[in-house]
């Protein structure tokens, strides 16, 4: 509850940012685009994930992963169709750390090792909002794949139990942020992102006797920082 709370958080604050920012003027004039251009943009910043939920195959005890030291960095390439909408392809990796688990059936926690990577492309199409600043706000949506590797380790009964393998994933997310225009080619984006990973399947690479567990879909919410280069 706390996580969803701190989404919505996030978002007002985007969007609250962008709003205040509208209002006032700028000695920058922001940039009227005469036909459409081109950008880059390079992206970083923390992350904050909600548990995820593990069941090994043969109906034995599941768990709920809890994460922790989360943070993602993203490369776009952008692409103008007017003044306002822009598509955008986009490159990106996700760290998320395990932090521990608690069993389904006897509510125990324990401490694991490990972590979960995404590797994602996403197309995003974008709607930029008309301002008298040079700052603009914008909303956008994506969809796109998520190559996830888990890798989780525990002892159990002082048995070293690890697993380690990937899986590939329907992905989508949303956005809202701000752009503010320092000069025609270099801008600074500030961006909130919801980025949402289907569910999986991994091998147990411990257990002969189960072959393979299933993992929920990963939500994970994003504040980033961005750099464009216009031309």
């Amino acid at each position: 509850m706390v996580k969803k709370f701190t989404k919505l958080g996030l978002v007002c604050l985007v969007f609250s940012v962008s709003a205040v920012a509208g209002g006032n003027k700028s000695e920058i004039e922001p940039i009227v685009i005469a036909e459409p251009t081109s950008y880059v943009s390079l992206r970083f910043g923390p992350g904050w994930a909600d548990d995820m939920y593990r069941q090994p195959a043969g109906g034995e005890q599941g768990s709920e992963l809890h994460f922790k030291s989360e943070y993602g960095t993203d490369f776009a390439y952008g692409y103008y169709i007017n003044d306002m909408i822009r598509v955008e392809g986009e490159f990106g990796c996700t760290y998320l750390g395990l932090d521990n688990e608690t069993l389904s059936r006897t509510a125990e926690t324990r401490e694991i090792g490990g972590r979960e990577r995404h590797v994602h492309g996403m197309l995003n199409i974008y709607a930029d909002m008309s301002t008298d600043s040079s700052i603009r706000p914008f909303v956008g949506a994506g969809v796109g794949f998520d190559l996830v590797n888990l890798e989780r380790s525990h002892t159990y009964q002082g048995v070293a139990m690890r697993t380690d393998d990937r899986d590939t994933a329907f992905a989508f997310q949303v956005m809202a942020g701000a752009i503010w225009t320092l000069t025609p080619s270099w801008e600074i984006e500030l961006l909130g992102k919801y980025f949402n990973s289907g569910d999986r399947t991994y091998d147990n690479q411990y257990l002969t006797t189960l072959p393979y567990e299933e993992v929920d879909g990963t939500s994970i919410t994003l504040g980033q920082l961005g750099v464009r280069y216009r031309f």
